[in-house]
């Protein structure tokens, strides 16, 4: 399953730290996986009336997108990235969350210096304000059914 495919991204509150429309979170577009990941990290929550969505969130000049991959950590043991798509923006109780599909990388192609990626459906929830890495959202190509991030910085994990 290719990125662009991987999942249909699916507003009416102001947050003084974001800025564009926010509406009640849409739970016809959450599969009980999403769902599932959502209640073990919120606890006892009710979709309807606990949780805000958002498409964009600005913070601290930063720009999280739906849809977009960001670098959400790097790997301790080589020091790749760790490559997330952002699924759904949420708001519970004043705070923001993404809500990321964790990419696995096949490899790197030194030709087209970029990094083969694939979705495995693995999602977790992250808090944006503690992302300490490359904060620029990256775009991803499809070349011959696969999907590739352009990404040639070095970043070092300090454990």
């Amino acid at each position: 399953m290719t990125i662009s495919s991987c999942h249909l991204i699916k507003n009416i509150f102001h947050h003084p730290l974001s800025k564009g429309d926010f509406r009640k979170i849409q739970t016809q577009y959450i599969n009980n996986q999403i769902k599932q990941i959502l209640v073990s990290h919120f606890g006892n929550i009710n979709f309807n009336n606990d949780l805000v969505e958002c498409r964009k969130l600005f913070y601290k000049d930063i720009e999280y997108c739906c849809s977009a991959v960001y670098i959400i950590g790097v790997d301790d043991i080589d020091d790749q990235p760790i490559f997330g798509q952002i699924s759904f923006i949420v708001k519970n109780e004043e705070k923001w969350w993404l809500v990321v599909d964790l990419l696995k990388i096949v490899t790197y192609d030194e030709n087209m210096f970029a990094w083969k990626l694939i979705s495995n459906d693995d999602f977790s929830v992250v808090d944006p304000y503690q992302l300490d890495f490359y904060h620029k959202g990256l775009d991803f190509y499809e070349v011959n059914n696969s999907t590739y991030v352009s990404f040639t910085a070095r970043l070092t994990s300090y454990v």
